[in-house]
């Protein structure tokens, strides 16, 4: 199994002692449960740039595509409940709050105040993230890679822009109404897409139907669901894997080849790299969960 990238900062270095953790990584798998845990005085802020994950706060379950934004509150207990953390990339910033009328990331009062409450006052947990933030957040590790080499001061500068215009982002998107909708010609090719899972992957019929070449269909697919559609249609396959497995007792041989699988091997190493189980060992496991 390849090694998962995985990185983690802290800016208290450059003065900017708000930002406990900030966090990337880019999983080639499916990876451990993030049990659950909080931040006592902390905010956590993720975006979800590629994949999918769940996460559970308070016994809801919420589920993240790519360029969703997910933020738990300070105190608040959370993880990913029985699934692992899935293939894809995800940043999380921790950030600690202040009280009224101290100085947040450089801003004084009353810009301080005003960014702090709207962020413990944000009216949703989960929506829509912005383009945007790739970009961003991307680019405060490439300039905390540099610091040996950089003007320490600018650099603090930039990063401290760059995170109020990420964290600006965020409270502009939990404002909106709701969260971005698929446009009618994704849909169109999304629901083409699940009616063929037996098929081999046929991208470029699913461009005609939603009426776009094929190069312009698989970036506007990637850009409003998440993830490229060839993905989402494997990863669509293992839902519905896991659904014949835990509700049937059709053999793994006859559910890969119903799912358009060239082989039973190749459905158990596709399976493992979403689960980290194989098919067998999910099917035995939720068998035993459902005995109690």
């Amino acid at each position: 199994m390849s090694k998962p990238k995985r990185t983690c900062i802290s800016l208290e270095q450059l003065g900017l002692p708000e930002v406990v953790m900030l966090g990337r990584y880019d999983h080639a798998q499916a990876e451990e449960i993030l049990e659950p845990h909080a931040h006592v005085g902390s905010m956590e802020i993720c975006y979800l740039e590629r994949g999918r994950q769940r996460y559970v706060v308070n016994g809801q379950d919420y589920w993240l595509g790519g360029g969703d934004v997910f933020v738990t509150f300070p105190g608040e207990m959370h993880g990913s409940g029985e699934s692992p953390q899935e293939k894809g990339t995800l940043f999380w910033l921790i950030l600690q709050l202040p009280k009224l009328g101290r100085s947040f990331l450089g801003c004084q009062s009353p810009s301080a105040n005003a960014l702090v409450a709207a962020l413990r006052n944000l009216p949703r947990r989960k929506f829509g993230g912005q383009v945007e933030f790739k970009k961003q957040l991307d680019q405060i590790f490439e300039w905390h890679d540099d610091l040996d080499r950089a003007d320490v001061a600018m650099t603090r500068l930039r990063m401290q822009t760059t995170l109020i215009q990420f964290l600006l982002g965020v409270c502009e998107g939990a404002e909106r109404d709701e969260h971005t909708q698929w446009s009618v010609p994704i849909r169109r090719a999304e629901a083409y897409l699940r009616q063929r899972l037996g098929e081999p992957t046929m991208l470029r019929e699913a461009a005609l139907v939603a009426g776009l070449s094929l190069p312009r269909f698989k970036a506007r697919f990637k850009n409003e669901v998440g993830i490229p559609p060839a993905e989402y249609l494997q990863r669509y396959r293992i839902e519905r894997a896991e659904h014949g497995l835990a509700n049937s007792t059709r053999s793994v041989t006859e559910i890969a080849f119903e799912l358009g699988f060239c082989s039973s091997q190749y459905f158990a190493t596709v399976f493992r790299r979403y689960t980290r189980l194989s098919p067998t060992q999910y099917r035995a496991a939720r068998g035993e969960s459902d005995g109690g």
